[in-house]
């Protein structure tokens, strides 16, 4: 019998801000498979946000916020963000 192991279409990932501030890819090859980085969904103090990548830049929402965020790339991003979790998709 033959057991089969079927790629997941979104990869999640969870990562404490120590090991992201260096250098996140926003690209990566897992087992043959291509991924790019779409969205991440922060954690602080048991409160969620999100950041979508637009394409040209990241937009970051904050229910508590008025107004969204831009950022022109995914570094200034974690650098504007230093605390907290992120959850990769």
């Amino acid at each position: 019998m033959q057991h089969f192991v079927t790629v997941p279409r979104f990869l999640m990932t969870e990562l404490s801000h120590d090991c992201i501030i260096i250098q996140f890819p926003l690209n990566m090859a897992v087992l043959g498979n291509f991924y790019s980085l779409k969205a991440v969904i922060r954690c602080i103090g048991h409160h969620f946000t999100v950041a979508i990548n637009s394409g040209t830049s990241w937009l970051y929402y904050d229910d508590l916020c008025a107004t969204v965020k831009e950022f022109c790339d995914f570094q200034e991003l974690l650098r504007a963000f230093r605390n907290g979790w992120f959850f990769a998709i």
